[in-house]
């Protein structure tokens, strides 16, 4: 790949009076759908049925939801996974969904992802300029703004939440690029971070970063007493396992804002009984329910359905390639051409996605579209492991949970699908616990996980390169880390994403990542809930775009 000129540095900027872009990709429902599935994941159009009308919209032909224009007050009931009775409220942590809903609701960050297009847009911050090597970046703030207790935001701020990450070991593994000693403020908005190698995407990488919620400056023990922040609500009151209240915070910029006197996010597990309770009117909106349950819904006069599509990826299975049998590439290859992924998006999704290409981040401008699609294809699987000289049938053991979009359902799918190519596949489900735990993460040949919405640089800096938190693939390639690092030093747009295509490409050949499908995600709603048009998950976040949009009808 060759190097062009260095382009002048380009400078993020947004007008701190501009509104928050509300703009959508394709949705099925009408009006425009909601999106947040942090468990589920989300995926682009459904496989067409025998009438050419995908899965998705055959159950969501028509709209819901209040007429008119928003009224003011009441309260709006989320039915959310939570972590359980020890789960703190840690602005600054690792986000189960309830935690980052609380993120999104409470707490702002620097730089945001349109939910649209996936292209950076300007949060907290007004705008972010890099020097000529991407490795300090101006910061600008936006003036005015207050947290909840009435304290003004100020670049300290922010300086003191990255301090609290790293010191205290939370960090995304994109951070840790960030150095503090030589980082510093110029003034109450504005501030310069140095960073140890150039990443010229950084404002990408902040709006990403789930830790990375802004909190005051001196805020004392965040994970036992949750601070004040930025966002449309505050925490009122928070019983783990059980709820968190949140009420309108009053200094919140935008004017008239939010709607709801309260937003309870009410903490229930189980799929089924949320389902239960959004029937029942215990809460007024709930997802993760069953497919199968969707049909049931759609009568139902009291509720109506969302549906949105916006790349996110259904569980993924890794090889490691430091581990026998995945050590060889040819294995390799050979398992990727032994996964039927349009049954397992059958089966596994109900029929609601579409087949994945081995590759994360199809939403990310940085997606290489241009790869031929990968196929069920079990003679040429059968074909190439005996041009290895490979013994066949090639015993493997895949590790899954009931966990993520269709992890342990496509498993299965795959230990069926996988004889006809050479593989004899015993599927060993675990609790989603053993899953991440030390005996079985990154420890065993093939193994599965879930990223979501990540993008490809996402994901490689997470799981792929040196010194990576996630390191499930057991790649050990510098040739793939010094073209990955030049590649995010890029600060021209375009030639970046070329030359994060060249490496998918390198990924899709040669690989170890079984990316299956992507899934769409169904919400249903109750029919007195407005302002879920802009109530959506951007790619590659867990953050919650338009909570202060909703509102019910009086």
């Amino acid at each position: 790949m060759s190097t062009p000129s260095m382009p002048v540095p380009p400078k993020l900027n947004h007008d701190p009076d501009d509104r928050r872009v509300n703009s959508r990709r394709r949705r099925w429902a009408r009006p425009a759908g909601i999106v947040m599935a942090l468990i589920l994941g989300l995926s682009a159009c459904a496989s067409p049925s025998e009438t050419g009308t995908t899965a998705t919209e055959a159950v969501l032909e028509t709209g819901g939801g209040p007429q008119g224009d928003p009224t003011r007050g009441g309260e709006v009931r989320i039915a959310v996974t939570g972590g359980g009775p020890s789960t703190p409220l840690d602005p600054n942590s690792q986000s189960y969904l309830i935690d980052g809903l609380v993120k999104s609701a409470v707490y702002d960050r620097l730089t945001t992802i349109n939910p649209e297009s996936g292209a950076v847009e300007m949060s907290l911050a007004t705008s972010m300029t890099p020097n000529d090597t991407a490795t300090e970046w101006t910061i600008e703030l936006r003036p005015g703004v207050l947290f909840s207790d009435g304290r003004p935001l100020t670049s300290n701020d922010v300086l003191f939440t990255l301090k609290r990450i790293k010191d205290d070991a939370l960090a995304d593994s994109t951070m840790r690029h960030v150095d503090l000693e030589r980082s510093s403020s110029s003034g109450p908005t504005r501030l310069t971070l140095v960073l140890t190698k150039p990443i010229a995407d950084l404002p990408a990488v902040l709006a990403a970063a789930d830790t990375f919620s802004i909190i005051p400056d001196g805020s004392k023990d965040p994970a036992t007493v949750p601070p004040p922040g930025t966002g449309p609500y505050a925490i009122a009151n928070y019983t783990p396992g059980v709820q968190v209240d949140l009420t309108a915070n009053k200094q919140y910029r935008e004017p008239g804002k939010p709607y709801l006197d309260r937003l309870t996010l009410v903490e229930i597990n189980d799929p089924s009984a949320a389902l239960n309770a959004l029937k029942a009117g215990q809460v007024d909106i709930a997802t993760r329910f069953n497919f199968a349950a969707v049909p049931s819904l759609v009568n139902d006069p009291g509720i109506y359905l969302r549906a949105s599509n916006v790349g996110m990826a259904a569980a993924n299975y890794y090889m490691n390639e430091q581990l026998a049998p995945f050590d060889n590439p040819a294995v390799r290859k050979a398992m990727r051409l032994a996964v039927d992924r349009e049954r397992c998006v059958k089966v596994a999704l109900n029929g609601y996605g579409h087949v994945g290409n081995d590759l994360w981040g199809e939403a990310h401008p940085s997606y290489n579209k241009d790869l031929p699609q990968r196929e069920y294809n079990p003679e040429e699987a059968k074909k190439i492991l005996a041009e290895a000289g490979v013994t066949t049938p090639v015993a493997v053991t895949l590790y899954a949970a009931d966990y993520g979009a269709g992890m342990l359902e496509c498993a299965q799918v795959i230990q069926q699908s996988a004889k006809a190519a050479g593989f004899d596949v015993t599927v060993k489900q675990v609790s989603s616990s053993e899953l991440y735990g030390p005996n079985i993460f990154t420890k065993v040949p093939m193994g599965s996980d879930y990223w979501a919405g990540t993008s490809f640089e996402g994901g490689a800096s997470g799981a792929m390169v040196q010194g990576a938190p996630f390191p499930e693939f057991g790649m050990d390639d510098k040739e793939f880390d010094a073209k990955f690092d030049d590649a995010r030093a890029t600060l021209d747009v375009n030639e970046r994403n070329r030359k994060y295509q060249a490496l998918q490409k390198e990924l899709w050949e040669n690989g170890a990542n079984i990316v299956w499908g992507f899934q769409d995600v169904i919400w249903g709603i109750a029919n007195r809930v407005g302002g879920t048009e802009a109530f959506d998950l951007p790619t590659n976040s867990t953050e919650y775009h338009g909570l202060e949009d909703l509102w019910v009808q009086n």
